[in-house]
């Protein structure tokens, strides 16, 4: 399976990397704690941009931004463990940053499939960056992406069109 991440190049030193987790222990989300390390992916590009796109304002849309593209095992993404009931709530709930957070700890599982917030029928992929497994994926080289400059939006007043 190919999954994918849309990062900023500036933050990222390879393509494995994009996949350590950092941002996400930093921050904090849906399914981790601060201090938990969590890659973060989706399983298409197209599914990565609109991830990409509800976190950040449109009006402060980087530049620097690159898919990283990884390809893991099948049998190291678990698919059957279903999420807790209000796993789409917004904003999320501690339900779901246990789930997450046992996910790494349990370290049954490299990587978990679990469905988007965004298009509930479209799946991202948790990746353990601390399983014993994580070596074994093949990180591919990042794909320079410029934001189509129709999904930022007019600066302009219409006035001044």
């Amino acid at each position: 399976m190919t999954v994918w991440r849309l990062v900023r190049r500036h933050y990222v030193t390879s393509a494995a990397h994009a996949y350590s987790g950092i941002g996400a222990a930093i921050r904090g989300g849906r399914w981790n704690s601060r201090g938990v390390p969590l890659a973060y992916a989706s399983s298409t590009e197209a599914l990565a941009l609109l991830e990409y796109l509800v976190h950040v304002p449109l009006t402060l849309l980087p530049a620097d931004l690159a898919f990283y593209p990884a390809t893991i095992s099948d049998d190291d993404v678990h698919l059957g463990t279903k999420p807790p009931e209000d796993w789409n709530a917004f904003p999320h709930t501690n339900a779901t940053v246990a789930f997450g957070d046992a996910f790494v700890r349990e370290a049954n599982h490299l990587a978990i499939r679990v469905p988007s917030a965004v298009i509930p029928f479209a799946w991202n992929v948790l990746i353990n960056p601390a399983h014993r497994r994580f070596r074994s994926i093949d990180f591919g080289e990042p794909i320079p992406y410029a934001i189509d400059p129709r999904i930022r939006p007019s600066l302009q007043s219409d006035a001044d069109q």
